[in-house]
């Protein structure tokens, strides 16, 4: 009978969910984040995404690995923002811009367990009125689901007091039992992308994916893919790019990622407007380059700043609510 596990560690605590196919999906509330997925491979239980060791260096983890991102996942630029006429300021920890909600974002902090059973459970957290500069209290929740075909399904959902910007999304390094992401194959629903400069802001313009680095619309090698790199992506010694959605809907598959080696599929579902391609080119010890790839489903970079971007706003009586679902299986 699958079960979830009750123990914490010495140092915090972590949760498991099991489903009948013998997938587990441990969770930490540190930052409300996916540590490990495991499915069985060949008889043997096989971690598809990166994680540590120890449940306590996630303490000081600076990769963000498989967290919550927020309130602002991405970059904003200069931590700047205005709402109604007033400007904002958020610390900086990425250069001269705002990343991942800030130093003391949302990955740092201790989130409640709400309801739990074999294959859900919710993560609670309460963002008070000028946490990192963000304007507001803020009410988030992020729910985990594991179904018996192995989908891990995340809602993100959140309310506010005060007029806020919000964008929730995971920071999960998927490998799929591969040592490097240029054994893998990737395809991606995506016919645009978003220029950027060279702190990782975007310009504020929808290019074509065609001819360049991030034309994935059909499946391509990535080894093949960086041993031909352009301009676009060598600028940032790899993949670190938000493409535009085709189809942003639960119903349509948004991006697949395969390893032929072990034959692990994992199909994404998104109703998010972008999904950020990172390839783990930063990756340092204890993990290496390229060792995890980043699929990140989420608002566009810097919208606050970019009235033509998809709002990011988020104000008192509107609901906040965002899905996505990682599907894997073995053929």
């Amino acid at each position: 009978m699958p079960h979830m596990s009750d123990a914490p560690s010495s140092n915090s605590s972590f949760y498991c969910l099991k489903n009948k196919a013998g997938v587990e999906v441990e969770l930490i509330p540190l930052g409300a984040r996916v540590g490990a997925i495991r499915f069985p491979i060949d008889g043997q239980l096989t971690n598809l995404a990166l994680s540590y060791d120890n449940i306590s260096d996630y303490e000081k983890d600076p990769f963000f690995i498989g967290t919550t991102a927020g309130r602002f996942a991405n970059r904003i630029c200069e931590g700047r923002f205005e709402i109604d006429g007033e400007e904002f300021q958020l610390p900086l920890n990425d250069g001269h811009n705002s990343l991942h909600g800030g130093p003391g974002g949302f990955h740092t902090k201790v989130w409640q367990v709400e309801q739990r059973s074999a294959t859900e459970l919710t993560f609670l957290l309460q963002s008070p009125d000028g946490d990192q500069g963000y304007p507001g209290t803020l009410n988030v929740q992020v729910k985990y689901s594991l179904s018996e075909d192995s989908k891990i399904e995340i809602e993100f959902s959140a309310t506010t007091n005060q007029p806020t910007i919000i964008n929730l999304c995971n920071h999960a390094y998927f490998n799929l039992g591969a040592t490097n992401i240029k054994q893998l194959e990737l395809m991606m629903s995506a016919n645009q992308y978003l220029p950027i400069y060279s702190d990782g802001i975007p310009e504020g313009l929808h290019n074509s994916v065609v001819g360049t680095s991030l034309d994935f619309m059909k499946a391509k090698s990535l080894a093949g893919v960086f041993d031909h790199l352009d301009d676009v992506v060598k600028a940032r010694s790899g993949f670190d790019h938000a493409l535009i959605l085709c189809r942003p809907q639960l119903d349509h598959l948004s991006a697949q990622l395969k390893n032929p080696e072990n034959g692990m599929h994992l199909d994404l579902y998104t109703d998010q407007p972008s999904l950020q391609i990172y390839s783990g080119q930063y990756l340092d010890t204890p993990f290496q380059p390229f060792g995890g790839i980043c699929l990140e489903a989420q608002g566009c970079p810097d919208a606050p700043n970019k009235p033509y971007f998809p709002s990011a706003l988020l104000r008192p009586g509107q609901g906040y609510k965002r899905t996505v679902v990682y599907h894997f299986y073995q053929k």
